[in-house]
């Protein structure tokens, strides 16, 4: 069978790109990325299929074999992924597709290096590895990491047989060439992608007001931010009228609802300071954060993966306020300093909210042209992530790695 229904156009793209599109990207907030992704490589001349869309989870190699075997690839140039933690079904069928003798080229880009196979091994042996991280006396006694070694074994593996990989900063690339001992020449660094708007002028600094944007916060998360909020109020009471919070994404769904939410923000002492603005749609977004002075954005619950492993970040939120000119309040749990964008006015702050949080904010009140400041320099970044640019700088990606696999294949 194809590999996708095809959609006629106007106009032939001169590539055609499979992308592995994980249903794990939407716990990540990742549905928008993808989204924007696809319509940029769309105007750059690439047809973008969707093998995995409606597809079941693929467990093993067994079944990527299966599945790659019933499925036509010769009019595809690249098949590229987006991995994340747990990417099963993306990363056994780029295994299975490395297997073939003639196969298109391969790409990926890997967002969180060293947690991607996290799913991949069962129940148990992710049991296993939590609690040798756990017990220090367990990480002594050998327990956490054999299974980091295991999956860090399986990545580069993978990492060997494909023809390139993306990585969206320096330091990342970095990462890759070091964990996965990936030679520079196989990376290419694109940035981040953003939707870009023409600045608008801030808010008025009568009031500070800080914009919160998750698609995961559960309820602990929501009562630590609420907490700073309600800190700041107590030891700084002659800025409270000049304080502003608004809650936006998917926090109604984790804090059981928009009822249980307002009741905590009540029982917080916060009503009169906190905004709530569910259901955000990706097109409503820049017009949102444009609305307020800078973005905060914190962890998920932490994903800790073997004696190797790294926190795993959400970044959509922080690029999403470089598009439109506002910085943004980052942990560094969040997004890993190396995963930041320079010059876009952010503040990374040592284990996530609370203190360090507390501390960013107080200095924000005291001294808010640190706000301009960071709104001036997102703005000049900006344009190095517009989604147009992102877009034709994939093409050549993809482009450079169908040439070498034709040259390959042909033996020259």
């Amino acid at each position: 069978m194809p590999v996708s229904n095809r959609t006629s156009q106007a106009l032939i793209p001169s590539l055609r790109v499979a992308l592995l599109h994980p249903s794990e990207f939407a716990q990540y907030g990742g549905d928008a990325y993808v989204m924007h992704w696809r319509h940029s490589v769309n105007r750059a001349s690439v047809e973008v299929l969707t093998p995995l869309v409606g597809q079941k989870p693929i467990r093993s190699l067994g079944e990527a074999r299966r599945w790659v075997r019933e499925r036509d690839w010769a009019g595809v140039d690249v098949v590229h992924a987006e991995l994340l933690p747990g990417s099963s079904s993306a990363f056994h069928v780029l295994m299975a597709l490395s297997e073939l003798p003639r196969r298109p080229a391969l790409s990926a880009t890997p967002h969180a290096p060293g947690a991607i196979c996290w799913h991949l091994f069962s129940w148990r042996l992710r049991l296993f590895a939590w609690c040798g991280l756990a017990t220090p006396a367990a990480s002594k006694g050998g327990l956490a990491w054999w299974p980091g070694l295991t999956m860090m074994l399986a990545e580069k593996k993978l990492a060997k047989r494909l023809d390139g990989l993306v990585a969206h900063t320096p330091s990342l690339a970095e990462t890759l060439m070091r964990r996965l001992n990936v030679p520079a020449g196989k990376i290419h660094v694109i940035p981040y992608g953003a939707v870009t708007m023409p600045t608008t002028p801030l808010p008025d600094d009568s009031t500070l007001s800080v914009l919160h944007v998750s698609a995961s916060s559960d309820a602990d998360d929501l009562r630590g931010l609420l907490g700073v909020f309600a800190k700041l109020k107590k030891l700084r009471p002659e800025h409270v009228g000049r304080l502003s919070l608004t809650l936006a994404g998917a926090y109604a769904e984790s804090a059981q609802g928009v009822d249980e939410l307002v009741r905590l923000i009540g029982r917080s002492g916060l009503s009169g300071l906190v905004k709530l603005h569910p259901e955000v749609s990706p097109s409503e977004m820049p017009a949102l954060i444009q609305r307020h002075h800078c973005v905060v954005v914190l962890p998920p619950r932490p994903r800790k993966i073997g004696v190797s492993g790294v926190l795993v970040g959400v970044v959509s939120a922080f690029v999403w306020a470089l598009g439109v000119g506002r910085g943004g309040i980052v942990s560094n749990e969040a997004i890993p300093a190396g995963q930041l964008p320079s010059g876009a006015g952010v503040i990374p702050q040592a284990g996530g909210g609370g203190e360090g949080l507390y501390k960013v904010l107080e200095s924000l009140l005291l001294e808010p042209d640190v706000v301009c400041a960071w709104s001036k320099a997102a703005a000049s970044a900006a344009p190095i992530h517009d989604w147009e640019r992102i877009g034709h700088a994939f093409y050549g990606h993809f482009r450079r790695l169908s040439e070498r696999r034709a040259a390959a294949r042909s033996g020259t």
